[in-house]
This record gives C-alpha cells, structure tokens and sequence, in this order.
C-alpha cells in the first residue's frame, strides 16, 4: 500500500522543496533579464533583485526548513505542523509573489509582505526554546540579525540608496555564514558518527566546546575584519612578501572514509564552498594574493576538519 505524502507534516518537507525549486526559478529569472537589460527593480540595478532573492528567498526557506525541523529534536517537544506551517509557507510565497511583480504593486505592499516571514519563523520557534531553555536560543539572535538586513535593505530600495542596499545584502551573507557555522558545530559531527556506526563502525562523538567557540569567534573575526579588510590585507603582504596568504590545515585524521551517507556528503561540499566564497569576495574586492589551487586545497582540508570533530576509537 501506497504511503499518503503529507507535505506539512514536518518543517523541512515544503521549506527544503521550496528553496530548491526557488532557487533554479531565481536563477532562470535573472539569466532571462540580465541579457536583455529588463530590471524586475525599477530604476535600481537588477542585480539587487537577483541577490536580495537568492538571499532572502531561497536561503531564508532553507534556514526555515532546518530551524522548524532541529528545535523540535533540541528541545523534546512536538514538531511544528498543519496549519502554523502552512501559514509560514503562506508568508513566504506572498514576500516573492511581491518581489516578483515589484514593478507594478505599490512599494508598501511590497514590503509589508516581505517583512511578515522571518518574525513569524522566530514566534513559531521561541516558545520550546525558552521553555526549555536551550543552548540553541541564540538562534532567534542570528535569525533576528537576518531579518535586520533585510529591514536595511528594504529602506534603502526606498530612498534609492544603491550602496547602502549593498551593504545590507553583505550583512544579511555575514549573518548566513555564522549561522552555517552554528549548524556545522552541532550537526555535521553526530551525523557523521551516525553514518560510520551504520557501517559498524565503533565512533565515539565527543563535544569539544573550545574548538567549537573558537570557530564561531574566528567567523566573528573574518566579518569583523571586512571592515577594515584592506588594510590588513596589505599588512600581510608587506609581512609575507606576498606568500602564503591562505592559511591551511595540514593535519587531519581520516575520518572521511569513503562510503559516507549523503547527507555528511552534502555537509562537507557545502562547507567546502566557504572557502572559495572568501576567495571569491576578495577577488571581488580587488586582492589577486590568493592562487586557485591555495583555495582549493584550503577548502578540501576545511571539510576534512569538520567532518573530523568525530573521533573513531
């Protein structure tokens, strides 16, 4: 017999399937505008509309779908379904509606819709974190931070203030990376521990707190230091004589054995992507110090790190 699918019956089934369907429509949209010049943002540069989308669109479904499915295993209590879920995916469909006809609704409209989603995630989440007060409640901080950014830009889109709109889509990337950040310290490693054992392998997980809070401070650092990114870049090339600009991790374990479920797969490729995304904004930024396989080797040795908070006995 034929199992009933039930979309709404946990919170990564509608928001995960939205954000990979959004995210090839977002992408499809802005290659169909960006070769004709048409701009879905009025008189401001079209690829606000595209980044703004990526960002709190696709990104914001996906951070949706993972909080509203970990809060209920963090804290013991019931999951989120049936009609406070279908009211979050009601919220999230009406901001891209908005933003899709941006042109033509009245700029209002516009953002009392956009503005709807992410306090509802945050109200949707609070209550079991606090009654149980768990260790995870600064999510509502990182998601709160999130939702800032999107306020900035919002405001600027209505003054027509380009840079500050820039800036805000930057904030909103810092916010996301520390939020992954979060996620990989508490996810990637019993994953990984869960998907040895299935193979008979004897793993102990053990937490370790210092690396975990030092990772999280380092992230801090790395966006900190965008504010002041220049300078300390041609600190270190003076200091360096321009070698050795990405710093590496030469030693690892083996952990990452073939064989690994998909999902641990899919946790190391995307935390592989952090590195070269840093290359990337100082490409971007001007800075050439960085060479291609310095990037790559620092990005496969960033995944094999994570991944080896896992300790097989």
């Amino acid at each position: 017999m034929m199992r009933r699918w039930t979309p709404f019956a946990y919170g990564f089934r509608p928001f995960f399937l939205l954000a990979g369907v959004y995210a090839a429509v977002g992408m499809s949209a802005w290659l169909w505008t960006y070769p004709t010049g048409l701009s879905l943002f009025r008189s401001l540069p079209p690829q606000l509309w595209h980044s703004h989308e990526m960002l709190f669109g696709f990104i914001a479904a996906a951070v949706a779908g993972f909080v509203l499915t970990a809060v209920p295993s963090w804290t013991g209590s019931r999951g989120f379904a049936g009609a406070p879920l279908i009211t979050l995916v009601i919220l999230w469909f009406a901001g891209r509606i908005a933003f899709a006809f941006f042109n033509t609704l009245p700029l209002i409209v516009v953002i009392s819709a956009e503005i709807l989603f992410l306090p509802a995630v945050m109200v949707t989440i609070a209550p079991s974190l606090f009654r149980t007060r768990n260790r995870n409640m600064v999510l509502l901080l990182v998601i709160a931070a999130f939702w800032s950014a999107d306020l900035v830009f919002l405001y600027a889109v209505h003054a027509g203030d380009v840079v500050t709109a820039s800036a805000a889509l930057r904030a909103g990337i810092d916010v996301i990376l520390l939020l992954m950040t979060m996620i990989a310290g508490r996810v990637v490693p019993p994953f990984t521990a869960n998907a040895l054992r299935k193979r008979g392998m004897d793993v102990s997980f053990h937490s370790r707190k210092t690396i975990e809070r030092g990772v999280f401070v380092a992230m801090i650092a790395y966006i900190a230091a965008q504010y002041c990114d220049v300078q300390l870049f041609h600190f270190w090339k003076r200091l360096t004589q321009g070698r050795h600009l990405c710093l590496r991790n030469n030693r690892c374990g083996d952990a990452t054995s073939e064989g690994l479920a998909p999902q641990v797969q899919g946790f190391a490729v995307g935390l592989m992507c952090e590195p070269q995304g840093f290359d990337a904004i100082a490409h971007q930024r001007g800075f050439v110090g960085f060479s291609i396989p310095d990037c790559l080797a620092s990005a496969f040795r960033s995944s094999r790190l994570v991944v080896c908070a896992v300790s097989t006995n």
